[in-house]
């Protein structure tokens, strides 16, 4: 009855029976509301630009991306050898051993590729954040 009386279709420019028709459809108030708003593109407008601008600071930072692609590849472009190294051991011996375990168990192992690779990929992308020159940018 609240429900009725607060008149959500007024408020969403529609019908009071169509919006009665898509209450008995099974939709919650909430669906009609984003049914609606989507499909004159207030929702569309109101979120592109955030989401563009939370896009644009991530592919915009490419270096970052790379260094967490490739562990070890950044520290070698900026000369620190031993650390470039031991990154890129570490995801090459992950690689290479989940291969190995798979291909000698007849199943697939994933177990090297999360515990030794996507933390190893994780402290590329942070030393290299780290180690930038605040300068650079």
């Amino acid at each position: 009855i609240t429900e009725y009386l607060e008149k959500p279709w007024d408020r969403l420019h529609i019908s009071e029976h169509a919006y009665i028709n898509k209450r008995r459809s099974g939709l919650s108030a909430y669906d009609i509301e984003l049914e609606m708003t989507s499909g004159r593109g207030t929702w569309k407008s109101d979120n592109k630009g955030t989401l563009r601008s939370e896009l644009s600071s991530t592919y915009g930072n490419k270096d970052l991306l790379l260094s967490f692609a490739l562990p070890g590849y950044q520290q070698f472009r900026m000369k620190r050898t031993w650390r470039g190294r031991i990154m890129a051991s570490l995801a090459v011996g992950s690689v290479v051993g989940s291969a190995i375990w798979s291909v000698s168990n007849r199943t697939p192992e994933v177990l090297p590729i999360f515990v030794i690779l996507f933390p190893d990929m994780v402290w590329s992308a942070f030393d290299f954040k780290l180690s930038k020159d605040p300068n650079e940018e």
